[in-house]
């Protein structure tokens, strides 16, 4: 899914194209496997200082996201995944999103537990469709995550 997050940030065309069958597949399966009630997952990554700003700016609205998501059910395999990571450009750091996916909303786009069939199960895996929606209540990124 690299390719197709590439693809889906540098808005190349000729490849979102070509990828588009498997964009189609995908969303069919997540709406097999949709999650059916409401869960909270989280994600962790390194971002500049300049997004963690704009991103916190957004507080309280409803943001998009432009890939596919890949989130844990667990925080702290969340926390995990950023491992001990020396950041030695001082401009990155961590955040931690946690997530509110309610599937009940109309039009939400869908969400599923990929657990059982991902290559390592412990991650306890849930796939966010492109395009999801999320309200943006709160950005933690000062100090230990955990």
């Amino acid at each position: 899914y690299h390719l197709l997050n590439k693809a889906l940030r540098t808005l190349d065309i000729d490849l979102l194209y070509l990828l588009g069958f498997f964009i189609r597949d995908l969303r069919e399966q997540l709406e097999q496997y949709r999650s059916p009630s409401p869960i909270r997952i989280y994600r962790t990554q390194l971002m500049s200082k300049t997004e963690v700003q704009q991103l916190d700016n957004f507080r309280g609205q409803l943001i998009s996201m432009n890939s596919f998501l890949s989130t844990t059910l667990d925080r702290e395999m969340a926390v995990f995944f950023l491992g001990d990571i020396e950041v030695s450009n001082g401009d990155l750091q961590p955040v931690l999103f946690e997530i509110e996916a309610d599937p009940r909303i109309d039009g939400v786009k869908p969400f599923a537990n990929i657990t059982p069939f991902s290559y390592i199960e412990d991650e306890e895996e849930v796939l966010m469709m492109l395009g999801s929606i999320f309200r943006l209540v709160r950005i933690r990124y000062e100090g230990p995550l955990c």
